[in-house]
């Protein structure tokens, strides 16, 4: 006994087959933890809180002339041109992993380079956040970067 697949059935079969497929995309996502990736920041709802502040730093980080470079080399990143011999906290986003995030309290040398060690980096996409205070005076940064 022969079943004839006929055009009713075919449709049929072929809702079944993709509601199939979609589903063991759907478990392969929730149960790999390859595929599981954090897109917000832990503290979200406390960065929002400080928007303004961190808006009002960028607005006075613009009195840069040249735009912020950053270089990578063998041993470590350097940023520059930043205000030379300066506390700066530099905090790195990595979109992908949450656990990959940093926050790094360095100072600039006498030229107004900043050298961030490669031993925190990842390939990928990278966000960093530069920010230090001038005469009481808040400057913030924003780099986005491929590592």
């Amino acid at each position: 006994m022969t079943m004839k697949l006929n055009w009713p059935n075919a449709i049929v079969l072929s809702f079944l087959l993709f509601f199939g497929f979609i589903g063991y995309w759907v478990l392969q996502i929730e149960t790999h933890e390859f595929y599981k990736y954090e897109l917000v920041h832990e503290n979200y709802y406390e960065e929002e809180i400080h928007y303004n502040l961190h808006r009002q730093a960028e607005e006075n980080a613009q009195v840069w002339k040249t735009p912020l470079q950053l270089v990578r080399e063998a041993e470590q990143l350097k940023g520059f041109p930043l205000p030379k011999n300066t506390p700066i906290i530099v905090e790195g986003y990595f979109p992908a992993a949450q656990e990959k995030d940093f926050k790094l309290h360095l100072k600039t040398d006498t030229l107004g380079v900043l050298s961030i060690p490669n031993n925190v980096f990842i390939k990928g996409n990278w966000v960093f956040i530069f920010s230090w205070t001038v005469q009481q005076k808040e400057y913030r940064i924003n780099k986005k970067f491929y590592y």
